[in-house]
């Protein structure tokens, strides 16, 4: 006579039986899951007491964005990098230069100055000689 299977399928309703070593598997990630969320509770107070120490010591300005505005190039390019040179805003970006044999300096940089006039900005390109671009 076959011996009849007596185990409980499991909770996907797939037949499988369930053994005392998944139900402990699920619940070790329980206790786990729930030791991190309290450590991640505690985390986050402590670094707002910690922020509005901060702030309460040394205050606080409120960062927003001013404006937005696009900045020109010769080439169709994507924007890799800028930093400020001079008093001037230098632009680096990569550029597919198709049939073109050798790639200038200007081909994958650009100098622009900022510009603010009544709550509007824009960036035009330095196009007076002797900058920084402009040396050999």
């Amino acid at each position: 006579m076959a011996e009849e299977n007596t185990a409980a399928p499991d909770a996907a309703g797939d037949g499988a039986a369930s053994t005392p070593d998944s139900a402990l598997d699920v619940g070790t990630y329980e206790v786990l899951s729930t030791r991190l969320a309290d450590f991640a509770t505690e985390l986050t107070g402590r670094a707002e007491t910690l922020n509005a120490a901060r702030t309460e010591a040394f205050g606080s300005t409120e960062l927003r964005l001013a404006g937005t505005t696009r900045i020109r190039t010769a080439n169709n390019c994507v924007p890799r990098d800028m930093v400020q040179v001079g008093g001037h805003l230098l632009f680096g970006y990569n550029v597919h230069m198709g049939l073109k044999s050798h790639t200038d300096v200007g081909d994958v940089f650009a100098l622009h100055e900022f510009a603010a006039e009544d709550g509007k900005f824009s960036f035009a390109e330095v196009e007076q000689a002797g900058h920084v671009l402009d040396d050999a």
